[in-house]
Order: structure tokens, then sequence, then C-alpha cells
């Protein structure tokens, strides 16, 4: 029985120009994650819907929530205000639009709560590519399916992180947190979403800046009484490494 919903999505920035990352790389990489049998609930680009459906069409494990519009979401009309992007970046992908697209995370997640197809108690945001830094598929495979079928400390969400506390969150991508998964109950991941829309608007006109959402994070835990879990772990195949004592067998 499972336990937890993973929510994905995928949209096509125009100015993404990272070449070895193509569009038929990241559906490969997505068809890994589907072929774990884990609950996906799935974000897409109108454009690429259809093309997607296709593929899926064999699994019940994965549900298409909705088509993503960027400019109608909260993150960009909150955001949209000629803002600074980073010093330190990378200009063929670190777009304003990318980085929207990276803060949509928790906005994806709330209304995936709210939807709740698969009728879970916890929820966890996972990348549409996040096979690309997996060593390991089967290990990592069978690592997930039993994460999708336990249950978890409530108090507080879960991420795997590559940096302790403290660092710099303005000038270049902070790891506090690995981005590309976390998890937790329902109510704290609410709670966290209800946090951030605060204190988003209120970044933004403090630095006048749009940032990766693992800044924001961070910025977030530094600057308010946020706490979040955060176990060691860097862009591999220890991403889903969750501690024993965070979780509930």
């Amino acid at each position: 029985m499972t336990t937890t919903t993973f929510v994905t999505a995928f949209y096509l920035i125009q100015d993404y120009q990272v070449k070895e990352k193509t569009l038929e790389g990241y559906f490969e990489h997505f068809m890994s994650l589907v072929k774990t049998g884990i609950s996906l609930a799935v974000y897409i680009d109108v454009s690429i819907k259809d093309q997607l459906l296709k593929l899926i069409e064999p699994y019940d494990n994965v549900k298409i929530l909705d088509t993503i519009d960027l400019k109608k979401t909260w993150v960009y009309q909150t955001t949209n205000h000629n803002l600074h992007l980073p010093k330190h970046r990378n200009p063929l992908k670190d777009s304003f639009d990318y980085m929207v697209m990276q803060n949509l995370k928790l906005e994806l997640c709330q209304q995936a709560i709210q939807t709740n197809v698969f009728k879970t108690d916890y929820f966890a945001w996972i990348d549409f590519g996040i096979f690309h830094v997996v060593k390991d598929i089967h290990k990592t495979t069978t690592q997930l399916q039993h994460l999708s079928k336990i249950n978890y400390i409530k108090t507080n969400v879960i991420f795997p992180g590559c940096w302790p506390k403290g660092y710099d969150y303005l000038n270049q991508v902070n790891w506090r947190f690995c981005g590309g998964f976390f998890l937790g109950h329902q109510e704290v991941l609410l709670d966290m979403w209800r946090r951030y829309q605060e204190f988003l608007p209120n970044f933004i006109n403090t630095y006048k800046m749009m940032l990766w959402e693992v800044n924001i994070w961070a910025a977030l835990e530094s600057q308010t009484n946020w706490q979040p879990i955060q176990y060691q772990a860097d862009h591999n195949d220890t991403i889903f490494n969750i501690p024993l004592m965070y979780q509930l067998i």
C-alpha cells in the first residue's frame, strides 16, 4: 500500500541551452522513474503532454494532474519585477524562467496535496530527470519502492543536502539542500508553502534578486524559525538515503 505521492514536473524553458540535456534524454530518465512503480503525480508543459501520454499509457502509477502555464503561477506573478539574477550562475540555463520553474516545486506540491489522487498522507518532490544522477538503477529503484510504502516522522520536512547551514545564498548556488528530492507529511509541506508565500515577496523586495529554489529555502531557514531536517547526501544515489531515525516502519 503506497503511503507517498511523488510529485514531479517538466516545462520547456525556451532559452535553456544545455545541449547535452535533450528532451529525449529527459523522457528516458523519467521512464526509469515511472518503471519503479511509485505513485507519480505529474505537471507537464502543454506542448509535450500528448507525447508523454503515449509513453505512460501502459502504467497506472502515473497521473498527469495539469499542464503548466508559467506566467499564471503564483511564483511567476510574485517575482516578475525586473529582478537581478545572481552573478555566479550558468548562463546556458540559469535564466529567469528557469529560476521560476525551480521555485514552483512547493507550489505544485501544495496543488497535488489538494488533489491527492493517490490518497496518501505523505508527499515527496522528485525531479522529472532525477535518474540522470543515479549510478545504480536497480538499487535506487528498490530504495524508492521502499520509501513509497513506509511512514515518516510528521514534525518536519525531510531534505537531502550537501552543505551545512550558513553559507552564502545570494551570489552562487547554495547546496544546503540538494533540490531534486524532499519529503514530508502533507501538513508540514503545506506549512512550508505558507511560510514560503510570506517569505518570498519580502525576500525579493529586500534583495531585488531571483534565485534558485535551494537558495530561497536556505534563506528561509537562516532568516526565520522554520526548521527542516537535513541529512547528508549528494547529487547521486545517496539523495534517497533517508536515515532510519526518520522512518516509521
